[in-house]
């Protein structure tokens, strides 16, 4: 169980069908009936991974990932993320993010995006432009 505040992981999945219904939080049951909390960005990323997804596009509240000098990274992979993770770079709120994104492109989607939300056509912008609007997370291409 969870304490208020605090987000359930969960490490068992089978592929099932599941009606999702979207709010800010996504209760679950166990088979045990114990009351979990989990993470919509949490969700969203292993629901891509099952889902064998080409891309997964996180809508956040910021221009993206930043270097220490506010200034937006638009293209990363898996190695210099975990780089800037381990320097102090990326933290705070943008570490659950990251961390999704990471587990995402390390579990077989192509890419991951972190965009800003605010930003009208994000979506758009991001896919069919060539700057895009925020950072975008290449996976290890598998042929």
């Amino acid at each position: 169980t969870c304490n208020k505040g605090e987000v359930g992981k969960r490490t068992l999945y089978r592929e099932e069908r599941y009606e999702v219904k979207v709010s800010r939080t996504v209760l679950k049951t166990s088979l045990y009936w114990k009351l979990y909390r989990l993470s919509l960005t949490l969700v969203a990323g292993k629901l891509a991974e099952v889902m064998k997804a080409e891309k997964l596009m996180l809508l956040t509240n910021t221009a993206g990932v930043l270097n220490k000098q506010g200034e937006l990274l638009t293209g990363l992979d898996a190695a210099r993320v975990q780089a800037l993770i381990e320097d102090g770079t990326i933290e705070g709120g943008m570490l659950p993010k990251v961390h999704c994104a990471l587990e995402a492109v390390r579990g077989g989607v192509h890419t991951a995006h972190i965009i800003d939300g605010r930003v009208e056509h994000a979506v758009l912008l991001e896919i069919f432009t060539d700057e895009g609007v925020g950072t975008l997370i290449k996976g290890a291409r598998r042929y």
